[in-house]
């Protein structure tokens, strides 16, 4: 029987892998993650995200691959020194790429500063209020 996913503040159209690392990456940054800390175990992935044992596999090799984490044998995977402004950097890069994204949209439909600041507004807020709501 399949376990049913946590629910997260993952979009849809994302690859779930990639939002489960994100997320790990957003953990790291924050602190919850702590620098020269544990993460979790495959096993404990696919029971917090719901995830297979090869989604989280690749998970762990692709945070392992992009010199996030270091693993030690029969210890665990642990974060490796230094890497929480390089996340933060590229996170933020990216994020910049979609802003981009989304202002020559609105561009191309005419709308100007203040429309695209007001729907920033209204989706900010709402996805705020999403995120601070409790799960039943």
């Amino acid at each position: 029987m399949k376990k049913k996913r946590q629910n997260t503040p993952f979009s849809p159209n994302e690859n779930l892998w990639l939002a489960v690392k994100r997320d790990i990456e957003a953990k790291i940054i924050t602190g919850e993650y702590e620098v020269g800390g544990k993460i979790p175990t495959i096993v404990e992935l696919v029971d917090k995200y719901g995830i297979g044992k090869t989604t989280a596999q690749k998970i762990i090799n692709a945070l392992y691959d992009e010199g996030i984490i270091i693993k030690k044998v029969k210890l665990g995977c642990f974060v490796k020194p230094f890497v929480k402004e390089r996340i933060y950097e590229q996170h933020e890069k990216e994020l910049e790429v979609q802003i981009g994204g989304v202002i020559r949209e609105a561009l191309l439909l005419g709308l100007d500063r203040e429309c695209i600041l007001k729907l920033v507004d209204k989706v900010w807020d709402s996805t705020n209020s999403e995120k601070k709501s409790p799960t039943v």
